[in-house]
């Protein structure tokens, strides 16, 4: 349409809102794609198993009872894969109920740092903190969301990091406003995958071997800026990776 006229007016905005419509559809034809693939799996893998055994194919007493701990194993994997994608829907839909209230951010920083020093030094990395913060800063979040978002962080850290690595969180100021970092020294994000890892369902090069949906990091991402606060990354592949 040309013009300025209200028909004019009118017509620029359906166009919009229809492709608006068209790109929501397309997302959500690519989530279901997404969900079904990687949960396919599991599911012939736990089908597979069970059918050796109720097959007869696992004759000796031991072969059934590796079977079915390969079977139990597979289900918590999709058990935590649900739970991902519940989580991931509620938080990119808005339904989680958020609580917010005053929270001080050096007391709620230090038992998460504690768990992770002995969870980091358990699988032989090193786990420091500094946390640089007046005792009565508060900020106001909801702990049980933020909680969540940082063990995400700090678990990957330790995941993607080998033995003898090392892992930080900071918690300081900086221009006036306080700043999270989590370090590693792990095996980094290559250039390639860095622009698209808080995309639902990517997987980077680094994790494409592992279970789950590639929704840890958009589920974060959707926590952090439900808060009202921002997130970045920057990474070297060797060398490691920091999230701010």
């Amino acid at each position: 349409m040309r013009g300025n006229d209200e028909v004019a007016a009118l017509t620029r905005s359906c166009d919009r809102m229809r492709a608006s419509l068209k790109g929501e559809f397309a997302r959500r034809a690519r989530f279901i794609m997404g969900v079904s693939h990687d949960l396919r799996t599991p599911l012939a893998l736990i089908q597979g198993y069970v059918e050796a055994v109720t097959d007869g194919l696992a004759d000796d007493p031991d072969t059934p009872r590796k079977y079915l701990a390969i079977v139990q194993d597979q289900t918590r994997a999709l058990d935590a894969m649900v739970t991902d994608l519940i989580e991931f829907v509620r938080m990119d839909t808005g339904e989680w109920k958020t609580t917010y209230r005053p929270v001080r951010l050096a007391a709620f920083l230090r038992p998460i740092v504690q768990r992770y020093a002995e969870d980091a030094a358990i699988l032989r990395r090193s786990f420091g903190h500094a946390i640089e913060l007046s005792e009565d800063l508060a900020v106001p979040m909801d702990e049980a969301l933020m909680g969540r978002a940082l063990e995400n962080l700090i678990g990957n850290a330790i995941r993607y990091s080998a033995e003898g690595g090392s892992i930080e969180l900071r918690a300081s100021f900086e221009e006036g406003v306080p700043v999270l970092s989590i370090r590693d020294t792990g095996i980094g994000i290559p250039a390639e995958d860095l622009p698209r890892i808080f995309d639902p369902f990517y997987r980077g090069t680094n994790s494409r071997r592992e279970q789950g949906f590639g929704l840890g990091l958009a589920t974060v991402k959707s926590i952090v800026e439900g808060h009202g606060w921002t997130i970045d990354v920057a990474s070297e592949v060797g060398k490691g990776t920091t999230f701010r």
